[in-house]
């Protein structure tokens, strides 16, 4: 993961306005998402109160959070997409620049097919691994310690079974992400091949 990246590194930098765009996007619709089950509970608390008044206000404070959250979630999609298409275009001109530089017995060795699979899969993988992080990555521990401080917030006493839960998610990623990585790694070799 670190040598790509290094390899990422030069051509995100290309990219910081529709990068920071993509943060404060999805920082917003998460927070958004966050919350909404909190106004629900405003709401439910007012309609036992038979508060109309109040939950009229938190009516349309939870539609207004639903657009936000609609809104900032295009926004994200579309600064994800400008970063990864952006940044995907350079690899694959960079990569396609540094092919013209082989000599005929380097393109024998390397075979066709690796360097088609170069061009068009791999910078596929890289479009999507970019897109993915800003759009989804990025997102899980903004929702994951959001919810936590949420639950905290609206029902104190049961903090230890958020803790209980927060470490179940840590372990199970703990266990399947290296996993992940050598299937990924075996289905590369074999899709170059």
């Amino acid at each position: 993961m670190e040598g790509t990246m290094e390899i990422l590194k030069p051509h995100l930098k290309n990219y910081l306005g529709a990068i920071f765009g993509a943060v404060i996007s999805i920082i917003v619709a998460a927070g958004a998402s966050l919350l909404q089950p909190r106004i629900l509970q405003f709401i439910l608390d007012n309609l036992l109160k038979n508060d109309r008044q109040a939950m009229f206000k938190d009516g349309m404070l939870l539609i207004a959070l639903a657009v936000i959250g609609v809104i900032a979630g295009i926004l994200n999609v579309y600064f994800a997409a400008r970063v990864a298409q952006g940044v995907t275009s350079d690899l694959r001109q960079q990569t396609y620049e540094k092919i013209q530089t082989f000599s005929l017995s380097n393109i024998e060795k390397f075979s066709a097919s690796t360097l088609v699979v170069r061009l068009i899969n791999d910078m596929n993988q890289v479009l999507n691994v970019v897109m993915t992080t800003f759009m989804q990555v990025l997102r899980m521990p903004i929702m994951i310690i959001g919810a936590f401080v949420m639950g905290i917030v609206t029902i104190p006493r049961f903090w230890w079974l958020q803790v209980a839960m927060f470490l179940a998610v840590l372990l199970v990623i703990g266990l399947t992400f290296p996993q992940l990585g050598k299937m990924f790694d075996r289905y590369q070799k074999k899709l170059d091949r």
